[in-house]
């Protein structure tokens, strides 16, 4: 896979470039195994919004498995002027896309970045 730049145009949805979806696999494959994300660049997840999202999961009627590629052939990220804002297909145990999507955001730290995962829904 070649690397995918993106370009800071507010409002232009994108591909998620490659060096941050290792991070947002983890982030989602956490969820996904019943776990809270942790781990370098990974902000911590508000309580209340956990909660939401181990309910939304389990009450989605196909399993949720760890992420596949597939995931990335429709997940986006969007320039918000300060931070990216990124939806990520989530999959099924069989390894479809599912209707859930893990929405988080990006930020731009001196030369990484840092998540901070938000809602898993059904848009």
């Amino acid at each position: 896979m070649s690397e995918i730049e993106v370009e800071r145009i507010e409002g232009r949805e994108q591909p998620i470039p490659g060096s941050w979806r290792g991070p947002l696999k983890q982030v989602a494959d956490a969820f996904a195994d019943g776990h809270l994300p942790n781990g370098d660049g990974i902000r911590s997840v508000n309580a209340k919004v956990a909660k939401l999202n181990f309910e939304n999961i389990e009450d989605y009627p196909d399993a949720t498995g760890p992420l596949r590629d597939v995931s990335w052939d429709t997940s986006i990220c969007v320039w918000e002027g300060d931070h990216w804002q990124v939806l990520v297909d989530l999959t099924t145990v069989s390894g479809e896309r599912s209707d859930l999507v893990l929405h988080a955001k990006v930020f731009e730290v001196g030369d990484r970045v840092e998540i901070e995962p938000g809602l898993i829904y059904v848009p």
